[in-house]
């Protein structure tokens, strides 16, 4: 009986504890040229002047008069059969300095969520603590954390959070870059919690990783939220990726 109930905890403890890991960029142109050339006024007048006329006949009281000089009207050049440029826009300017207050805002949105996360996994069947889970996400980072908690609920299991802190987020040194309204933040998550079934909470089922991640990060509204995360590497039975 022992060691069914054994095997029967190792393997939820390997699922939660895998569905849980899943959770953690027009060319310019200058204005066509055209070739066509616009006849000009002074084009016209010069052409009359290099013509011979033939001259009127002899009078003894009229003054000979010059010919009145008159310019043949201009032609418009044909229609641009080019098609209009678009101006090449400039991608967003990167920002990497670590004390810039953007990138301060978007790390301190992780480290929200990362807590938010912990107490939903703390009570998974509590609507308004995934709710509050799920505000600080967006995209597959969204869908990550309801297929955690609805792990959760389906194998009778909660996370017992760390009695002195919940799980945090601790952001690596200069590995944060924000362009435009998306962002990466490289970090350490690091949990103390521990997965017990809630008929029998004094028995840990498995004790949660610290990992190594990657989040990806989406501005939406003014306000950064997880959008997704990469989990690079594992540490296990210690608090820190290092």
């Amino acid at each position: 009986m022992h060691g069914s109930r054994s095997m029967r905890r190792t393997r939820r403890a390997s699922t939660i504890a895998a569905a849980v890991a899943l959770t953690l960029a027009a060319c310019s142109g200058d204005d066509p040229d055209t070739d066509a050339t616009t006849p000009t006024a002074a084009a016209a007048i010069t052409q009359v002047l290099t013509t011979p006329t033939t001259p009127p006949p002899p009078s003894s009281t009229a003054t000979p008069t010059t010919p009145a000089l008159t310019a043949p009207p201009t032609t418009s050049p044909p229609p641009s059969t080019q098609p209009p440029t678009t101006p090449l826009s400039q991608p967003p300017a990167e920002i990497t300095d670590p004390m810039a207050p953007e990138i301060q805002l978007m790390i301190a949105s992780v480290q929200a969520h990362v807590e938010e996360f912990s107490r939903a996994m703390a009570a998974p069947s509590d609507p308004g603590l995934e709710q509050a889970a799920l505000a600080s996400t967006t995209g597959p980072m969204a869908e990550r954390v309801r297929q955690t908690l609805a792990a959760l609920r389906a194998g009778g299991q909660f996370v017992r959070p760390n009695p002195d802190q919940l799980d945090r987020f601790e952001a690596t040194d200069g590995a944060a870059i924000i362009q435009g309204e998306i962002g990466n933040v490289l970090g350490c998550v690091i949990s103390g919690g521990t997965v017990v079934e809630a008929a029998d909470p004094d028995i840990p089922l498995a004790t949660l990783l610290s990992l190594d991640v990657s989040y990806a990060m989406q501005l939406v509204d003014g306000v950064w939220l997880v959008s997704d995360l990469q989990v690079l590497q594992e540490f296990k039975g210690q608090a820190g990726c290092a």
